[in-house]
């Protein structure tokens, strides 16, 4: 029997694709052209897979990474192919997140996929656990490797109607174009594309069409709100400059002395300016703060 870690040649036909695996598009022009290059080199990447525990029918190992290579070995009509074993993962969440993170480093997903790969991981206990959505967020963007803004970007698409969903990244529908009209009730959405369709907007005009559509949703009082994010944003800057400025307060004071006086006079005064700018900007934050928290006391 084959040993966990192993690269070894694998019959094709005893592989079978994993059923939850979050890729659910594969460009046929793009597929051809990589099963004509297995028929003439052969398979130069191992996919990965995994032992089932009780075999299948005839298939004994199941996809973790690579079902591109093994549709296009089947479109190529290539028997065997080269596989790296990997550890039984009997939860079908874990292998639905290492087939993403696989996947997603060579940037194979459409928007939708990766959309729907967060909205997923997001239900996963380790991240369900986390008390705040925010730092669910966070943590999201920490497995893709990723920004807060990027997750919540993508989690935007989701919103969209399924029909227009089904557009996205196929050179349908533009994802810049998607995030405005996911801002939308789905019936507005559709008329929304319907409209610009019809007139063959291009990119900027969609966008154009998009955003009066919205404030008109605006005016009657319906439509998406999008996610008050200033809450992170002044989370984040805090954060950063309490950073900062610890690492800086942290050097040795000649240390940090002779750094300054190493700057131009011109340098150095356009520091000090923006020091006290950035002292006067805290003062307020400080001041917002505790005038606050002391009428939530006093409530």
């Amino acid at each position: 029997m084959e040993k966990l870690g192993q690269i070894v040649k694998i019959d094709r036909e005893r592989i079978r694709p994993f059923a939850g695996q979050p890729r659910e598009y594969f460009d046929e022009t793009a597929l051809n052209d990589l099963a004509r290059s297995i028929k003439a080199v052969g398979q130069q990447v191992p996919i990965t897979v995994r032992r089932l525990p009780r075999p299948a029918g005839k298939h004994l190992f199941e996809l973790v990474d690579g079902q591109r290579r093994w549709l296009a070995c089947g479109i190529a009509k290539v028997a065997t192919m080269i596989a790296w074993i990997a550890g039984e993962m009997i939860e079908p969440e874990d292998q639905f997140l290492s087939s993403v993170i696989a996947n997603f480093a060579r940037a194979e997903h459409t928007p939708m996929e990766i959309a729907k790969a967060i909205a997923r991981i997001r239900k996963r206990p380790e991240i369900a656990r986390i008390e705040s959505r925010q730092k669910q967020t966070e943590a999201i963007a920490d497995i893709f490797g990723k920004s807060f803004g990027w997750v919540y970007q993508f989690e935007k698409l989701l919103r969209l109607a399924p029909a227009l969903q089904r557009r996205v990244g196929r050179n349908q529908l533009g994802t810049r174009i998607a995030e405005h009209l996911a801002l939308l009730p789905e019936e507005e959405q559709l008329k929304c594309f319907e409209f610009m369709s019809e007139r063959e907007y291009d990119r900027d005009q969609q966008v154009a069409c998009a955003r009066r559509w919205q404030k008109r949703q605006r005016l009657t009082g319906s439509g998406h709100k999008a996610p008050d994010r200033t809450q992170y944003s002044v989370r984040s800057a805090i954060t950063k400059m309490t950073e900062a400025s610890a690492a800086l307060i942290g050097l040795d004071a000649d240390e940090l002395a002779a750094a300054i006086l190493k700057l131009s006079e011109g340098d150095r005064a356009a520091m000090l300016r923006r020091i006290g700018s950035l002292i006067e900007h805290l003062t307020k934050l400080k001041q917002v703060a505790t005038r606050v928290a002391l009428s939530r006391r006093a409530a």
